[in-house]
């Protein structure tokens, strides 16, 4: 059976003002899909350099610049399940992670997204994927260490927030963690060491001690 080509002139009366009431409608939902299509766009680029600005805050230890990028209502989750609301628990995560008294030297993070930007609405949308990240302590050992991450971000006064993001790891296949063990291992070892030469130098003292009185 041949395929028949849509004529107005073949519909009747009625048909007709309902083909005809369709191709308005068409023509005037046609520009707001472009816009639409446009806009939309435009959000996924600006979620990108929302990404770029927190990645590069978060490697260059830069607390308060990577909290001009956060959601008033924030609440993130890190790969060590630390919670940071505001920015006074932000610059404490920084000074925990990377203070005087901290085994991390840095840390380059290196997000990549797998699923998204998912829009929610207008002005909220989610997106989830994984970041290969080196961990380099004070020591200089290095290890690289794969999270797993799911955020969502929001629109505030025109521009795009990460609101949460909540981040984690295999507990069973951590380098970091072994990398820290395994320094704790060897100044335990070496405090071992220190004990048993003081002890000889004690007892060799003392044995001389007791022959001269």
């Amino acid at each position: 059976m041949g395929m028949v080509a849509l004529n107005p002139e073949n519909l009747s009366n009625h048909a007709r003002m309902r083909y005809n009431g369709l191709l308005v409608l068409l023509l005037a939902i046609m520009p707001w899909i472009a816009v639409s299509a446009q806009e939309q766009e435009e959000d996924h680029q600006a979620l990108r350099v929302l990404m770029t600005d927190l990645t590069l805050a978060l490697n260059e230890h830069r607390a308060a610049d990577l909290f001009t990028h956060l959601d008033h209502e924030c609440s993130l989750t890190f790969v060590d399940q630390l919670i940071v609301h505001n920015e006074a628990e932000l610059v404490e995560a920084f000074e925990t992670w990377f203070g005087p008294n901290a085994q991390l030297a840095s840390v380059r993070f290196a997000p990549v997204v797998e699923r998204g930007a998912v829009f929610t609405g207008p002005d909220t949308a989610w997106a989830s994927g994984r970041s290969d990240d080196v961990y380099t302590m004070t020591d200089g050992r290095s290890g690289k260490m794969t999270a797993n991450w799911t955020a969502t971000v929001v629109r505030r006064d025109g521009v795009w927030k990460l609101s949460t993001l909540h981040a984690g790891v295999d507990p069973m296949t951590n380098p970091v963690v072994n990398m820290v063990t395994s320094a704790a291992k060897r100044w335990t070892l070496y405090a071992g060491i220190a004990c048993a030469l003081l002890g000889l130098v004690l007892g060799f003292i003392g044995a001389r001690l007791v022959r001269r009185s």
